[in-house]
């Protein structure tokens, strides 16, 4: 196995693999370790085979970001096709929503309408998302002088850390940044948003809507670029999930979503 590569360069550490997460794209392990000191921890790694662009990629970003203090995992060791990185956690932005649109469904009986099924949590991971998102694209510009936006905008590379301080909301997987425009990156995050199982319901609807009308507060974009990118991925999920949809259902949804924002 490539990762044995850390039990003789200076990392030098005992590990353990504890489970495989879920990954189209790379062999992702979460680990426990400990080092020559006896320090034991938990981390990740996550193994990219022959995709070295990828792996560079990858780590040329969180380097950078981490510098800057952005809220990403801390490369601890970097091999030949594998990334060894911090262990966040495992409380994904996806538990977040799945969780709560189930607390609104037990709920339904007492509460009429989104706003007030919506609970402070979400307020709170809205925030928290543009906070993280706000931070990346602005110290991407800063040191790289482009308009590079993240990719891969999976609820699942989002992730809730609980720290003595408070929960910050770290960004995973950069490996598919690209030059380009918020919107699509936007756009693609409600597309997730409205089409994970059970798609376009009222409440995923709702939720989608309140995120853009954040978005539309925190940076500068056209909601016009942003139907258009919803529309593009929903049809790109659509053709990769199989999950055939009725186009109609995607237009109703997007259209309630960035109807008079």
């Amino acid at each position: 196995m490539p990762y044995k590569e850390l039990l003789k360069n200076k990392i030098n550490i005992e590990y353990s693999i504890q489970t495989q997460f879920l990954s189209k794209k790379n062999n992702v392990f979460k680990i426990s370790y400990q080092n020559e000191k006896g320090k034991a921890g938990l981390g990740v790694i996550k193994v990219f085979g022959k995709r070295l662009k990828q792996l560079e990629k990858e780590a040329f970003m969180l380097t950078l970001l981490r510098d800057k203090k952005v809220a990403v995992p801390e490369i601890y060791f970097k091999g030949n096709d594998f990334l060894f990185i911090e262990y966040l956690g495992e409380k994904t932005l996806l538990d977040i929503i799945t969780g709560q649109e189930l607390i609104s469904r037990s709920n339904s009986q007492q509460l009429s309408d989104f706003e007030k099924r919506s609970s402070r949590t979400i307020d709170s991971i809205i925030g928290k998302v543009c906070s993280c998102l706000n931070s990346c694209y602005l110290e991407i510009k800063n040191a790289t002088g482009k308009s590079l936006i993240t990719g891969d905008m999976n609820l699942r590379n989002f992730i809730l850390k609980s720290t003595s301080y408070g929960d910050d909301m770290y960004r995973i997987d950069f490996e598919d940044y690209k030059i380009g425009i918020i919107e699509e990156d936007l756009g693609s995050f409600c597309a997730f948003i409205l089409s994970y199982y059970p798609a376009f319901t009222e409440w995923k609807i709702g939720l989608a809507r309140k995120f853009i009308i954040s978005f539309k507060k925190n940076f500068c974009v056209d909601m016009d670029n942003i139907k258009k990118e919803i529309e593009k991925s929903l049809s790109m999920l659509n053709l990769r999930r199989g999950d055939n949809y009725p186009d109609d259902l995607a237009a109703f949804a997007i259209n309630t979503v960035i109807k008079d924002i």
